[in-house]
């Protein structure tokens, strides 16, 4: 051994701002809004998710839309089905994949552009020859925006997590936003003219894009359902988009935002678009006009108007109002999804037919219109709202969901069979006046086309057969033959078909129960948060709001119009908001309130004997049973829980995918603007004092690397399942140099990694020198650390002489593994603090061989939670011997094997005294720990601490990183 060669050298957070992760406008610098520092911390969970991107230019949704279109085209050529994608094969070979490539923390619209690219392929499904290649690529976006979607999730606990899940989910986004010019130009001018919304136009959520595609794998998932019942209990709060209002205010905009009773105002009109308060105002607004029906309808025999019926007509009409509102916010697509949607629209043409009717009943009767036809039309109506009330009281019971989905296939064979009923109509009518029988001669009445109707209707339900028995009378020969071919069509072809087609849809619907119940949800939340200010009003209300207030929106400014809407919303909903924020205040205030005991101790526990069961886990466990629970969490079959979410590679710990602005290395060169080696990327560093990373993808990359000084950090990241160990590493760095090679005069000069530069991280990175054993000049490094603040973490240094090269400053390797049989952690004057590393020997020989040759050289070696272990044999290795004089090592609360020898600690020859060597050791366990020791060797009264190490304030340093250590 030589010396080398070269330089010596939560419970109160502040949401009175929106609070964005990827940087809002509004924002205030850390630490200015009195948040507490440990809610604070929280908020930086991950640095890159949560602040990194505040100054950045935001991502082009218009490349990443593109992008994933042709990642989605190259992945899938073939048909699949979703539970064929879902199978474990195409699981590690295609989604997994495509969810590793696209999971970006720092670009929020990924789940939006995967669901645009769903609803393409969708559509392309109906015009295509590729009809059912295209349903499994929209099947694969979906799948993999949930995965991408989950991620999120789970890299994101607590409420930030929640506002994390929010931006994706409603937060608008611009499909052409990062478009060139002539592409936005050019395509857009085709499209209708939209309402001006002060820069929000044109913009879509991720939520409302999952709803009209169907999405229901997507919307059923963990994370998605959070949302949904955070935005339908009003907990996230933000100001929804729309493609049209009647009664526009758009002067004031709210981004998205966690909602705080107590910082809002007592009347606040932004209240009554929560869903859950939407939802009661809308069913107590329809069982007023249900109770104004009854009792027109009991009054009906009036000769005259009734006021009953006129406040039913006002009322209906201010309803009928709110429902054309709701269609046309979101457009027929998404209002088409709620259940009763049907039954709406139903009424709502009852209705119109009905005001006409009366009209006529007022103008063609002089004023007499009892028993009129308008009332007549009424009473259709009266199976529709109830039935609609119905639906109402139990919008999660299957059997509406499955009457909802059937309503559509019905109708649409209904209208086909009319069409072909019309021309079997038609064809039987000009037959009619043929002979003389039908034209009235003899005994027999003369055929209309009312009883040519009622005929045919009566055949197609199997009713009647007088049809086929008179369909002589309409031509001898071809009226019979028409009537019996209808009679199969209609009788026996189409009902089997209706039959067979509602069974189907309703055994799909029944198959995914809970599915469909979330989607529904899904959809009642989002139309529930509405934009149009018209909703503000109740009927009737609603109708005297648009005939004033529309026509003075032209003449007064937007904010004056701004004031005079919410001064109206607010004195007209007063107490509704009143109490509102009463139950609001007092739920934030006493969220659990304790039962008081009565004089016979009883306790009121509701009428379920079970209700404990329940009860136990609506509350979080508190904080003074946390650690007993924390200790409980490893399963006794040997995999804990965060070690197998850990290898799905999918899961918090995972680093898959690159940092933003990092240099990627892929040696398959799959990785779009990737470099093939290790070398190049390092190359293409540039010489500055901000931070850089280099990213390497899994691969075995054979070469030399050589890294020179330069003025900024540089962190090195190698791809891996679980960053919190080397096990799961996939990069590896290999070389086979040693001193053998002629022109190699130096240790350093065979080093696998070479670093000459301060300030670096390295993680998770395999790195080796397999050169292997050597009589003479065996010296084949595979870290040569030649500089100060270097981290490596979760890393893998594999070789057999000299295999890592401690040489210079400060330096820490933690989680780690070394292996080697000689001298293989080695040099002169680094400071060295090895943490909780695994060492295996491969041979008999030493681990270290510090080179502290003077009483004033810093260098030190501590191992602490070392696990000693090897393939060597029993006693066949020392924890190492001194290169020079001063030599100084420690070994504490470390377990040996026993291929460590009983001395423990070797000379280095005869001929070098031991007198100032400094190896010590501290609450060592293990065979290897027991044994008469060297003479020149002591315990310790107490352990080293990291500062007598790496001096002190060394853990705020940036090359430090506490997670480890």
């Amino acid at each position: 051994m030589e010396q080398a060669e070269g330089p010596r050298t939560p419970d109160l957070i502040d949401w009175s701002r929106p609070l964005s992760p990827w940087g809002d406008g509004d924002a205030e610098a850390p630490g200015a809004s009195g948040i507490d520092p440990d809610l604070e911390a929280e908020r930086h969970i991950s640095a890159s998710a949560t602040g990194s991107i505040s100054t950045e230019i935001p991502p082009s949704v218009y490349f990443t839309i593109h992008r994933i279109r042709r990642l989605i085209l190259a992945s899938i050529d073939d048909p699949y089905t979703l539970d064929q994608l879902r199978e474990p094969r195409m699981n590690s070979l295609v989604v997994r994949p495509l969810v590793d490539r696209l999971y970006d923390p720092d670009d929020p619209t990924i789940v939006y552009c995967l669901l645009a690219n769903r609803i393409q392929f969708l559509r392309q499904h109906t015009s295509t020859a590729h009809q059912t290649v295209n349903v499994s690529r929209a099947a694969l976006c979906e799948l993999v925006a949930s995965r991408v979607l989950r991620r999120y999730h789970e890299d994101h606990p607590g409420q930030i997590g929640l506002l994390i899940l929010a931006h994706i989910l409603v937060e608008g986004f611009d499909p052409f936003q990062g478009a060139p010019e002539e592409v936005e130009s050019e395509c857009r001018q085709l499209q209708w003219p939209i309402q001006r919304r002060d820069g929000h136009e044109r913009k879509l959520t991720a939520l409302e894009l999952a709803i009209i595609s169907e999405s229901k794998v997507f919307l059923s998932s963990s994370a998605c359902q959070r949302l949904v019942d955070a935005v339908y209990q009003g907990v996230v709060t933000y100001t929804p988009l729309s493609f049209v209002d009647i009664l526009p205010d758009h002067y004031e905009f709210i981004s998205v935002s966690l909602y705080e009773p107590h910082r809002a105002p007592i009347l606040d009109e932004r209240r009554m678009i929560v869903p859950w308060i939407r939802r009661v105002t809308e069913f107590c607004q329809f069982l007023t006009l249900v109770a104004l029906y009854m009792m027109t309808m009991v009054n009906r025999s009036s000769p005259s108007l009734s006021a009953w019926e006129c406040f039913f007509a006002v009322y209906t009409a201010g309803w009928t109002l709110n429902e054309f509102a709701a269609i046309i916010e979101h457009g027929w697509a998404v209002h088409s999804q709620t259940l009763w949607s049907f039954l709406d629209i139903t009424f709502c043409f009852i209705f119109s037919c009905y005001v006409f009717a009366r009209i006529y009943d007022v103008l063609g009767y002089g004023g007499v219109i009892a028993d009129g036809y308008g009332v007549h039309i009424l009473c259709v109506a009266a199976p529709v709202l109830l039935t609609r009330v119905a639906f109402t009281i139990m919008p999660d019971n299957i059997v509406f969901i499955a009457m909802h989905a059937m309503m559509k296939d019905f109708t649409l064979l209904t209208f086909i069979a009319i069409w072909c009923f019309a021309g079997f109509l038609l064809a039987l009518q000009w037959l009619i006046g043929s002979n003389a029988a039908t034209s009235g001669a003899g005994d027999k009445t003369p055929l209309t086309w009312f009883e040519t109707c009622k005929w045919l209707i009566w055949t197609w339900f199997g009713l009647d057969g007088t049809g086929i028995d008179r369909s002589s009378d309409f031509h001898p020969i071809l009226g019979p033959a028409l009537m019996i071919a209808f009679a199969f069509l209609g009788n026996i072809l189409f009902l089997t078909l209706l039959v067979a087609l509602l069974s189907n849809t309703f055994s799909k619907i029944i198959a995914d129960a809970p599915a469909e119940i979330q989607f529904r949800r899904a959809v009642i939340t989002f139309a529930g948060v509405k934009s149009d200010s018209i909703f503000a009003y109740p009927p009737p209300f609603n109708l005297l709001a648009l005939a004033v207030l529309l026509p003075l929106k032209s003449a007064l400014s937007s904010r004056s119009f701004h004031s005079l809407n919410v001064t109206l919303i607010r004195a007209l909903n007063a107490p509704a908001l009143l109490l509102i924020s009463a139950l609001e205040r007092q739920r934030i205030a006493h969220p659990r309130r304790a039962r008081s005991q009565s004089v016979l101790h009883w306790n009121f526990s509701g009428f379920n004997p079970h209700g404990d069961i329940q009860a136990v886990f609506k509350a979080e466990p508190p904080p003074a049973v946390e650690p007993s629970l924390a200790a409980a969490v490893p399963l006794e079959v040997g995999v804990s829980v965060d070690e197998a979410d850990a290898r799905k590679c999918g899961g918090k710990f995972a680093e898959t995918r690159p940092p933003r602005h990092s240099l990627v290395v892929d040696g398959s060169g799959k990785e779009p603007d990737s470099f093939p080696t290790i070398n190049k990327a390092i190359a293409a560093l540039k010489n500055t004092t901000e931070e850089q990373t280099v990213f390497v993808f899994p691969g075995t990359y054979t070469e030399q690397v050589y890294i020179p000084n330069h003025a900024g950090p540089i962190t090195i990241q190698g791809y891996t399942c679980d960053t919190r160990s080397y096990k799961a590493n996939q990069a590896t760095l290999t070389g086979n140099l040693s001193r053998q090679v002629a022109n190699l005069t130096s240790n350093d000069q065979t080093a696998t990694l070479r670093i000459w530069s301060d300030n670096m991280k390295i993680y998770n990175l395999n790195i080796a020198n397999t050169f292997g054993q050597a009589d003479k000049n065996g010296q084949a490094l595979a870290v040569s650390a030649q500089k100060t603040n270097l981290g490596f973490y979760g890393c893998k240094f594999t070789g057999y002489q000299d295999t890592i090269y401690a040489n210079e400053g400060r330096q820490i390797y933690a989680k780690s593994y070394i292996n080697g049989a000689v001298d293989f952690v080695f040099g002169l004057r680094a400071s060295a603090w090895f943490e909780t590393c695994d060492i295996e020997t491969i041979g008999t020989g030493y681990i270290t061989a510090n080179g502290r040759e003077a009483a004033n050289n810093t260098s030190f070696y501590v191992f602490n939670n070392a696990k000693v272990n090897g393939t060597s044999g029993k006693a066949s290795t020392f924890l190492g011997r001194p290169w020079r004089q001063f030599s100084r090592v420690v070994f504490q609360n470390s377990e040996l094997g026993d291929v460590v020898k009983p001395a423990g600690w070797s000379i280095w020859d005869k001929t070098q005294s031991t007198d100032n060597v400094f190896y010590k050791e501290f609450n060592n366990k293990g065979p290897g720990a027991a044994g008469p020791r060297a003479n020149f060797s002591s315990a310790l009264d107490k352990p080293i601490s990291p500062v007598t190490v790496l001096g002190k304030g060394f853990e705020k340093e940036w090359w430090v990183d506490p997670s480890y250590l």
